[in-house]
């Protein structure tokens, strides 16, 4: 809450949204299903027959995602055309919210980590002031037979040197640490990530058309001509524990400025509490906007 406002993260959480922000490096979107209805790529209104056929001339699969809380690869979908029409019909009601797009055609090194799964780049921006940096990165990377390449899925994270070179160790989702593939067998640190700084560059620039929030979690896949596409932007859950077990805390630059956002409250039976955090009593919120006594105020400390 300190650096992404409840009231400010509604609009960034719906992937059928991203291209109107002009972003520019997105997955190719076939068509969309929004509020139960038919939209082309460019927002037109269409029917089903339409549909299918923008479908049938984008080739013999398609990647079918929620628009909304597909968090973790949650109910994404690789569908054929003749599943795609029976999924249609059973999706067009109140509160449905889908964007159907092609697949994207990896660089031959990310394909090369996993065949199976798009394997992406997690990359951690912040604003502070008025700079955008990159706080962390890793790689996503599947293993044998996964189509999605989430860590939760029982995949592989894996943090990222400076110079876009894998580092030594990779964790799953359970902390376990392996030093190579557990199916492929190469070393981690044998990999360099192809356009790595274009994709961090990518993220600061996208970040700074975000004005409001000033902590975002881009997935980016590098496609086999080595640009950058943004699978999408992660705002609340972004994964801290896995950013922090691959390449250690992931606020330590800028720690004290993030804490002296708000103010810290003394609650009783509690101990000290953000006073805009989402669990704060609407009272606790309210007393932070007026001023506070010297000794209810609570100041962090680091660590000897």
């Amino acid at each position: 809450t300190r650096l992404n406002p409840r009231n400010r993260r509604e609009p960034y959480k719906d992937k059928n949204f991203f291209d109107r922000m002009g972003w520019g490096c997105l997955p190719r979107t076939i068509f969309r299903i929004i509020n139960g209805r038919l939209f082309d790529a460019t927002y037109e209104m269409i029917d089903v027959e339409t549909a299918l056929a923008f479908a049938r001339d984008s080739g013999p699969e398609l990647v079918v995602k929620p628009a909304i809380d597909s968090g973790s690869g949650s109910r994404v979908q690789f569908l054929d055309q003749a599943q795609l029409a029976s999924f249609l019909p059973a999706n067009l009601h109140a509160h449905s919210d889908w964007i159907i797009q092609r697949p994207i055609i990896q660089h031959e090194v990310m394909a090369g980590l996993n065949a199976s799964s798009v394997n992406t780049l997690r990359v951690v921006t912040i604003r502070v002031g008025t700079e955008i940096s990159v706080l962390s990165s890793f790689a996503k990377v599947g293993t044998r037979g996964a189509r999605v390449d989430n860590v939760s899925a029982g995949n592989i994270a894996v943090g990222i040197e400076d110079d876009g070179r894998l580092r030594q160790c990779g964790y799953d989702f359970a902390f376990r640490r392996s030093t190579s593939h557990p199916d492929h067998g190469y070393a981690y640190d044998d990999v360099v990530i192809p356009s790595y700084h274009s994709v961090l560059q990518t993220c600061m620039r996208l970040h700074r058309r975000v004005p409001d929030l000033d902590l975002l979690s881009w997935d980016v896949a590098v496609d086999r001509d080595g640009a950058p596409i943004v699978i999408e932007v992660n705002i609340r859950r972004q994964d801290v524990n896995i950013t922090q077990i691959c390449n250690g805390p992931v606020f330590s630059p800028y720690i004290d400025a993030v804490l002296a956002r708000h103010k810290w409250l003394m609650i009783p039976g509690i101990g000290a509490i953000d006073a805009q955090a989402d669990m704060a009593p609407e009272t606790v919120k309210t007393a932070a906007k007026a001023p506070q006594p010297q000794s209810e105020k609570w100041e962090p400390r680091r660590a000897a």
